[in-house]
């Protein structure tokens, strides 16, 4: 009698054993068991370390720079996105409980707040509040706003709020909140320098003296000519032929000289031999930031971009004290193509097209640029291969009417993870079939309807 080829998988996986002995298939078997277990430990290890960073960043919001001023709810906000590994929701959450801490800090200092804005947008909630300091309005907030042509228009045209200065808060683990305190309170004395000044502030404690009784007026003079305390505290720049021009006057002494420390920093003196490339790389990263922030696609690259050369030169506070900075920023990468698909190959693109401005900006060679949007590029191709693996195993599943559970989807991600490791020419195959799937499904939707036959009456419409 002939013997009937096998029908399906299990009765050919059953034939293809019949030439092989007990012992072998049970070699097979215990080095198939091996190869799991080995995995499975391998993953375990992942997630414990990755739980164990987490835990380290979640214990140092306490140290940061903000951890004194932020509230407890503040603090065990932010600690909670990082346990649940929300590294950039734990960053956002930071930022806005920043944003918080300085208007606690203002208000203390009977500055008034105009306005506080919350927002809810795609990116996440924000914080701004609006400062009256002086005649300024001071925007404060945890994101910037894009200088589009409607935004500007409705500015001027008064249709939304209105500012004179800007401060955006984008580091609470390091910068302190007395820096960003200076920003809002002294930022505008920067524009007050004269050109010709030569770097040098002075403090001085003067008093009012009338010196004409007559007309009443009262004079500035230095409080020790006079023999006298002081009334207040003059700041005041010197300007090249020795003359000084005042700035500002400050009630307390310590003040005064903390705005003088401030503006000491601003003046920086090249040598005149470095002078011209100093003023052109100046320009072009000025340029380049200009550029960046006329999108939020670009801003997002520029964002992302900043984040991967803090951590390469060993400068990002949540990766201080790792000695691997290369392997971690090719992490942080591969973390950003997973979390963020749909918007990780455009900054790719983006780095790739244009990669001597975002070396202006971010400090990384032109060359090291390109290679990173190449790398983000490749590592974006990988996940989309294996979304669109995961989908067509779920789609099979459901069509035998047993749809994958939520355990079920992360082990199919985890093997198909594996098999593009194993053989990295799977991942072009399955992006390969996932266009074909795609031209499928749109021709489906795009075919014309079956006309009418001549040989059929037609119903009228009724």
């Amino acid at each position: 009698m002939e013997t009937m080829p096998p029908q399906n998988r299990a009765e050919r996986r059953a034939s293809l054993r019949q030439g092989h002995s007990p012992e072998q298939m049970a070699k097979w078997a215990a080095e198939r068991e091996e190869r799991e277990h080995a995995q499975a430990s391998a993953r375990e290890k992942e997630r414990e370390a990755e739980k164990l960073l987490m835990s380290k960043r979640a214990a140092a919001v306490d140290t940061s720079a903000f951890g004194q001023n932020f509230t407890t709810d503040e603090k065990d906000s932010i600690k909670q996105y990082y346990l649940s590994g929300d590294w950039r929701g734990a960053q956002a959450e930071g930022r806005e409980a920043a944003v918080s801490a300085i208007e606690r800090a203002l208000r203390a200092k009977d500055i008034e707040i105009e306005l506080v804005s919350l927002s809810n947008g795609e990116r996440g909630e924000g914080k701004s509040i609006y400062a009256k300091v002086g005649s300024d309005v001071v925007r404060i907030s945890d994101h910037e706003l894009p200088g589009t042509a409607r935004r500007n228009n409705d500015r001027a045209q008064g249709l939304t709020g209105k500012w004179d200065r800007e401060v955006i808060v984008t580091d609470w683990h390091s910068r302190p909140l007395e820096e960003y305190l200076g920003d809002v309170l002294y930022g505008h004395l920067e524009t007050n320098l004269p050109p010709d000044w030569n770097g040098r502030i002075q403090v001085q404690g003067c008093v009012f003296e009338n010196k004409e009784i007559d007309t009443n007026k009262n004079f500035v003079v230095a409080a020790e000519a006079v023999g006298r305390a002081p009334e207040f505290w003059g700041v005041y720049a010197q300007l090249t032929d020795g003359t000084h021009a005042h700035i500002e006057d400050f009630e307390s002494e310590e003040q005064a000289r903390q705005v003088a420390e401030r503006l000491r920093g601003l003046h920086r003196e090249p040598c005149e031999k470095t002078r011209d490339v100093a003023d052109v790389l100046t320009t072009e990263a000025a340029e380049a930031q200009r550029v960046m922030e006329t999108s939020p696609l670009k801003t997002e690259a520029h964002r992302v971009l900043t984040e991967v050369a803090d951590i390469r030169r060993g400068e990002h506070p949540d990766y201080r004290g790792l000695t691997d900075r290369i392997g971690n920023s090719d992490d942080y990468l591969l973390r950003y193509a997973r979390n963020y698909p749909n918007v990780a190959p455009s900054v790719a693109a983006l780095w790739s097209s244009e990669p001597e401005k975002y070396s202006a900006a971010s400090g990384l060679s032109p060359e090291r640029v390109g290679q990173l949007g190449n790398q983000l590029a490749k590592q974006a191709r990988e996940r989309e291969a294996v979304q669109f693996a995961v989908q067509s195993i779920q789609r099979q599943a459901a069509a035998k009417g047993h749809p994958l559970s939520t355990e079920g989807l992360e082990q199919a991600s985890r093997a198909v993870q594996e098999r593009f490791a194993r053989d990295p020419g799977a991942i072009e195959k399955t992006l390969q079939q996932r266009q074909q799937y795609t031209a499928q499904a749109q021709a489906s939707q795009t075919r014309p309807a079956p006309q009418t036959s001549q040989h059929h009456a037609v119903s009228p419409e009724r």
